[in-house]
């Protein structure tokens, strides 16, 4: 995608990530700089950066186990 700037921006789609996609982002990552990887994510309400979205999911996995803890 051009921008108004002169910028560049590469976009990427995921539905899921894998192993060997972890490596092959860095090689992406290096050949595009200028990049932004989606995944959808019904829970979180559609399209969302692939960062955003882990970070998202480490957070309810901590507050899920924080709520198993109390219970017990």
């Amino acid at each position: 995608m051009h921008h108004l700037d002169g910028s560049i921006e590469t976009i990427d789609v995921k539905g899921i990530e894998t192993t060997d996609f972890a490596i092959k982002r860095k090689l992406f990552e290096k050949k595009f700089p200028h990049k932004t990887l989606l995944a959808f994510s019904q829970i979180d309400g559609g399209w969302i950066e692939l960062d955003k979205l882990k970070a998202v999911r480490r957070k309810r996995k901590k507050a899920k186990s924080l709520e198993k803890m109390l219970l017990r």
